[in-house]
């Protein structure tokens, strides 16, 4: 379990927080082994620059351009942006197996359906995901912002190999939530809970949940009340730096008053690809 703060003149920055000693890599190594802790230590020496693989260690798929939001943060709230990007193709179930067999042959430990849009829009997302899984994928992840977890497909993850669902939430209250996302959040929260009570009922070790928090301007005075709602349910709780999608005035008025320092560099090239629907593949999973 860990908690860290850091306040600075009244703002309150807090990094992680697991529910499980040792924190979620420790709680899906006591399940997966020493192949889960191999894994994640390679992550770190990647995300360091310490090390060089011949094959990604995580596969970022994006099987279409459609989302039901239009967050603040997000790119597809700049008209520009999202022209920029989109397309309209739909990943067939033929590439996506091809996609999931080459990472198999390969070893590649984790495989995550995410990137410029909702998953969930996708119909065919929990076959998706189930394939993964069957291929012995060790780590299959999904990013999502909740609104269509109905309780079949809450299901549907626990059954089959889900090691992770991670769902962006942003807020602490419904007021603020409907600033940065939608209206949807009390349905959001309650489709959270429900999986949680699924879960509990069905006495399952996974998928692990990891609910996301992108502080900016308009919701970092939550950050502690969402901890306090969140910490014992969650398996884990991220408090992320927003990083705007580009670097234009379109998001400046997102940043939080009281900015840590920015002494970044991006990991993404040495980590991972990202694939998108349209078959493209990126280093990064930024296209701008």
């Amino acid at each position: 379990m860990r908690e860290e703060f850091m306040e600075e003149s009244g703002y309150i920055k807090i990094n992680n927080y697991s529910r499980h000693h040792g924190g979620v890599d420790k709680y899906l190594e006591n399940i997966f082994g020493n192949s889960f802790r191999e894994y994640r230590t390679r992550w770190h020496q990647l995300t360091k620059r310490e090390i060089l693989t011949d094959f990604p260690n995580y596969v970022v798929v994006e099987t279409l351009f459609n989302c039901n939001y239009s967050c603040k943060m997000c790119h597809k709230s700049v008209e520009e942006l999202r022209n920029a990007l989109s397309y309209t193709d739909v990943m067939s179930m033929d590439m996506y197996k091809h996609i999931i067999d080459e990472c198999s042959e390969h070893n590649c430990p984790s495989v995550c359906c995410t990137g410029n849009y909702e998953p969930l829009v996708d119909r065919l997302m929990v076959e998706r995901l189930k394939y993964a899984s069957e291929k012995g994928i060790l780590d299959v992840i999904i990013k999502t912002n909740g609104s269509l977890l109905s309780e079949e497909i809450a299901d549907a993850f626990i059954e089959n190999g889900l090691t992770r669902l991670s769902i962006s939430l942003d807020a602490a209250s419904e007021e603020t939530y409907s600033k940065i996302r939608s209206k949807d959040y009390k349905k959001v929260v309650e489709n959270t809970e429900r999986f949680l009570s699924l879960r509990d009922k069905k006495k399952a070790k996974l998928p692990v949940l990891r609910l996301s928090y992108c502080v900016t301007s308009i919701n970092d005075f939550e950050q502690e009340s969402f901890l306090n709602l969140w910490k014992d349910k969650a398996d884990e709780i991220s408090f992320q730096r927003f990083t705007p999608p580009e670097n234009r005035e379109n998001f400046k008025h997102l940043y939080p008053e009281a900015r840590e320092s920015m002494n970044f560099f991006c990991s993404q090239p040495f980590e991972r690809v990202v694939i998108r629907g349209d078959g493209n593949v990126y280093p990064c999973c930024y296209q701008t």
